[in-house]
């Protein structure tokens, strides 16, 4: 009767099998012929559309002819979002300036506004 150690068994057969020099793995070179880059942007609201067009704002309002910069995106001090074009039309449409959406005094949200709050 013998006994296999079935641990030492193992370790000497894969030395038997290995080779006598440990291979190294082949590396490959890269050279980056083009560089291809992608960007995207979109407005950060909260929403997708505006409130009072329905437009979405990386489109524009139906006022404007093309989007960004001909149909900016303006916030409330209550934090609605609004193409500049629709709020404006609305607000002088309007006896009292109050955001379409809370009803709140309406007030345009300035860039000193953003550093404070964020």
């Amino acid at each position: 009767n013998r006994r296999w150690d079935l641990g030492s068994l193992a370790t000497t057969m894969n030395a038997e099998r290995a080779p006598a020099v440990a291979e190294r793995p082949q590396r490959f070179k890269v050279r980056v012929k083009h560089w291809r880059t992608l960007a995207s942007w979109s407005w950060n609201a909260g929403d997708d559309v505006c409130g009072i067009c329905r437009n979405p704002f990386d489109g524009c309002s139906p006022e404007a002819k093309y989007p960004g910069d001909d149909s900016p995106v303006v916030w409330g001090t209550c934090r609605h979002a609004f193409h500049l074009q629709c709020i404006t039309q609305w607000l002088s449409s309007q006896t009292e300036q109050r955001c379409p959406i809370c009803r709140q005094n309406w007030e345009f949200k300035s860039a000193m506004d953003d550093r404070v709050t964020e």
